[in-house]
């Protein structure tokens, strides 16, 4: 029996992890990554809390000092795109009997040269308030120069 510890991770573990087909864990098995983990209090909170967004454990990481992105969790959009390519790989396991499955493509994946590749992201990888802007054209929005550091707010002296 799972410790309530364990119960309150499993299933956002095993929707990140997925298979070795949609996996970012490639080559480690789902008991291996859950006992890592276990012995990590952090990831065990981040995955048990449903209430954080991807952007707001990013964000966590980042303030803590931890800068290698590789170890931060993926961006909504990232996100999505993996549980996409994860449902779709579970549907096809589930449904091996049917002659034709359907097509991969809008599922997670793109058709590249004729080959089919995962999408890893459909989004910038900086929101557009973290873009940097030519504050100096004046063809600027009041919001885009607002952005830059510029007041568009009257009243101020």
């Amino acid at each position: 029996m799972l410790s309530e510890e364990a119960a309150d991770i499993i299933i956002p573990l095993h929707v990140i992890t997925g298979s070795d087909h949609t996996s970012g864990f490639y080559g480690h098995g789902k008991k291996k990554v859950l006992e890592k983990v276990m012995t990590d209090p952090e990831a065990r909170e981040l995955l048990g809390r449903v209430d954080v967004t991807c952007g707001q454990a990013r964000a966590s990481k980042w303030h803590k000092l931890k800068k290698c992105t590789i170890h931060h969790p993926p961006d909504d959009d990232s996100l999505n795109l993996h549980v996409e390519r994860t449902n779709y790989i579970t549907y096809c396991q589930l449904h091996y009997n049917l002659l034709e499955h359907p097509s991969p493509i809008g599922h997670g994946w793109e058709l590249v040269n004729g080959k089919c590749r995962p999408v890893c992201h459909t989004l910038p990888p900086l929101p557009q308030q973290l873009t940097p802007h030519d504050c100096s054209d004046e063809s600027s929005s009041d919001d885009e120069r607002s952005e830059c550091g510029e007041s568009t707010d009257s009243d101020e002296e």
